[in-house]
């Protein structure tokens, strides 16, 4: 019986919310962040077809989309006789509810099954992050996603083996991945204003590579060659970034089989931390505290599995925050 108490007790939780998440009203701040959400989305076609993302500061842009987008697309697509603000108030329940069990897994890591257990009813059951929990959609959101992070981030290094011989050649490899790939995500500003000097200066009567290959450059307006050949970029990017990844894969797993197991392993972590960090800034800090724990405790054999952790957190961290696409550096910090 003792062994499953704890399953009835969340169990509690979780029927609890379930009754009641359609009790409460719409916050004061969630149509201005689902009109954000429902930007953020459309900045996936746009971006693709027009290679420009229509949100500024204005919209709320410097606060990351990850979560609300989530909830707006769930809201969305479930179809329930329930009210379309009621769905997402379940959702952020339902968020909350998972942070609940991700505080239980890391209060477990140092105390016994049934101070775990209180502390964390002291916690899922504090009336204001209760309240919260259903009519919040950013910082209990977050709160949970912090958690989460956590508990992911423990349970991914408990289970990965740590080797401390790496081949050269792969580490070479993978630093030629790296700085290409990241040079032309972190430099898509700087390639779209080379681009438009370059379309100009054709237009100017300058040969370059642009008056080699237009057809009619002085006929048609510098913004529609710019847009052009800038999508004609982006799709040679992601075509580079989906193959490189794809060879730097199939050759870990021919020569370092261990390593992609690794990469694998980690993937879920990593990607969490990312979707964190693109709901609030303050996300890397989880992914700080699980670094700064495995250096105490692996030493330098964990340097080559917390940098696997951060590239994931931050490539998931770029997918998901469309403001950051063009300018990513200037625009997070």
């Amino acid at each position: 019986m003792k062994k499953y108490f704890p399953a009835f007790i969340f169990a509690i939780i979780l029927f609890a919310g379930l009754l009641t998440f359609n009790h409460y009203g719409q916050s004061w701040d969630e149509d201005s962040l689902q009109t954000y959400a429902r930007k953020s989305i459309n900045a996936y076609s746009t971006w693709r077809a027009e290679g420009i993302v229509n949100l500024s500061r204005d919209d709320l842009a410097f606060y990351g989309p990850a979560f609300v987008m989530l909830v707006e697309w769930l809201a969305q697509n479930i179809k329930t006789s329930f009210h379309i603000s009621d769905v997402r108030h379940l959702i952020y329940f339902i968020t909350y509810f998972f942070g609940t069990l991700a505080f239980y897994s890391i209060a477990k890591r140092w105390l016994n099954q049934n101070a775990s257990l209180g502390a964390t009813l002291l916690f899922a059951t504090q009336p204001l992050l209760w309240g919260h929990a259903f009519i919040n959609p950013k910082d209990t959101p977050f709160l949970s996603l912090f958690l989460i992070s956590i508990a992911l981030g423990f349970k991914a290094f408990d289970s990965i083996s740590f080797e401390s011989a790496h081949k050269k050649n792969l580490t070479l490899l993978t630093c030629f991945w790296l700085v290409t790939v990241f040079g032309l995500f972190l430099l898509t500003q700087t390639i779209h204003s080379y681009i438009s000097e370059l379309v100009i200066s054709a237009q100017a009567g300058n040969t370059n590579i642009i008056s080699l290959i237009a057809k009619n450059v002085s006929g048609v307006s510098a913004d529609v060659y710019t847009q052009r050949y800038f999508i004609l970029f982006l799709q040679i990017r992601t075509f580079y970034f989906l193959l490189s990844t794809f060879v730097l894969l199939f050759i870990y797993y021919r020569f370092q089989p261990n390593l992609l197991k690794t990469i694998l392993l980690l993937l879920p972590a990593g990607f969490i931390l990312g979707f964190a960090t693109s709901t609030r800034i303050l996300g890397p800090f989880a992914g700080l505290l699980i670094t700064i724990y495995q250096l105490r405790t692996r030493g330098k054999q964990a340097f080559v599995p917390i940098t696997i952790y951060a590239i994931i957190a931050l490539i998931a961290t770029y997918l998901t925050w469309p403001y950051l696409w063009m300018n990513p550096l200037p625009r997070f910090f």
